[in-house]
């Protein structure tokens, strides 16, 4: 099969490109990357993200059905006292905490309503050059659960292919090398909800020795709580494991009253969080979108509205670059390149705040320079 633009990866960034590129009627196929059904972090979403949705066509009824209205955030840092942030007095209001399966279920639901071609399941194995274009090869359509490819084809044949793979980058990476600002990671876990009154539909986050913790209702009577660190402070404290990490937990403050008394979780899992961004964002016949490109700190609580930004600003750039023209992918380079570099000065300055374990590694590497390579091994 064959198509104008080649998407990969079915979260926020990569099914905005295929929104916003078939509204203006270019054949796209997006290709997921099997991870429906995985459980993962609870995140919140800004009501910031109101103007996107509607630019992308996706009305709130649809966006956030099933998602827990939020009015701001409750926060313990470099203090031990909560303080609060609240959304009412913002222009757009509140936001919302989402169970990120459900809501990009829902994107993906509507790229196809969209008209993209939709290919979930198996994952790009590999993606090489040819004349006119790019080769996907499409692999495992076995696996349970899996949606092969339109007539069982395994290869998927486009003129522009979109990186929308997360962190990992795997076409990104391989042209623009990514600058680091620290290696952070996240080990978390999901579990039965018992808010407090006080914090109820807020998510709270709490600064410890050994890194901070994020604690959210993601509906269903689930709360999400994590603990992000560096990897090696993360193993040292035995944070992978479900005692490990429920000793950690129960020593905060105000995440642990989240849920009164627990046992230790049946599965404690990690994911990458770390911050960076790329040298090289676009290329002839290619793109980065969303954390592909550029992630930051899950403190600023933008992950998903700036992964929506960012496909939104890629499928204008992939538009013009289908007739040869890259300026608006130059201007889309140089802009998220501007923002990451003041995002990093942001982020010194509020780590910094925290000075009560000016001996703990974890703070200790966040009290030097902004880049940090290698710093967390």
């Amino acid at each position: 099969m064959r198509s104008d633009v080649a998407v990969i990866g079915a979260g926020p960034a990569g099914c905005a490109v295929a929104i916003a590129l078939r509204s203006a009627g270019v054949a796209v196929t997006l290709v997921g990357q099997g991870r429906q059904g995985r459980i993962r972090m609870g995140e919140s979403l800004p009501a910031e993200a109101r103007p996107m949705l509607g630019r992308l066509g996706i009305g709130e009824e649809f966006a956030f059905a099933g998602h827990v209205p939020s009015p701001g955030i409750a926060s313990a840092w470099a203090t031990a006292n909560l303080a609060f942030r609240d959304a009412f007095t913002a222009p757009l209001g509140g936001g919302w905490l989402i169970d990120r399966d459900r809501f990009d279920a829902g994107l993906v639901q509507a790229a196809r309503s969209a008209g993209a071609t939709v290919i979930e399941g198996p994952r790009v194995t590999a993606v090489r050059r040819e004349a006119g274009g790019w080769r996907l090869s499409i692999g495992s359509l076995r696996r349970r659960g899996a949606t092969p490819p339109p007539q069982g084809r395994d290869e998927l044949g486009a003129r522009f292919v979109v990186d929308a793979t997360g962190r990992g980058g795997v076409l990104a990476r391989r042209h623009g090398a990514p600058r680091h600002a620290d290696r952070l990671m996240c080990a978390f876990a999901v579990l039965p909800r018992l808010p407090r009154p006080l914090v109820a539909r807020r998510a709270v986050i709490e600064s410890a020795e050994h890194g901070w913790w994020y604690g959210a209702d993601i509906g269903e009577e689930r709360t999400v709580a994590g603990l992000f660190s560096d990897p090696d402070v993360i193993r040292r404290t035995s944070a992978t494991g479900p005692r490990g990490w429920h000793d950690l937990l129960r020593r905060t403050l105000h995440v642990s009253g989240l849920f009164g008394r627990l046992d230790p979780p049946s599965d404690v899992r990690t994911v990458p969080a770390a911050s960076h961004c790329l040298t090289r964002l676009y290329g002839e016949g290619w793109a980065a979108a969303g954390d592909a490109a550029s992630a930051f700190d899950p403190l600023t609580s933008a992950g998903v509205y700036t992964a929506l930004r960012s496909g939104a600003d890629v499928a204008a750039g992939v538009r013009e670059a289908l007739d040869g023209r890259y300026d608006a992918l130059a201007v889309h380079q140089r802009r998220t390149q501007a923002r990451y570099t003041s995002y990093l000065l942001r982020r010194r300055d509020y780590y910094g705040m925290e000075a009560r374990w000016p001996g703990a590694p974890f703070w200790l590497r966040r009290a030097g320079p902004l880049f940090e390579p290698g710093a967390a091994g």
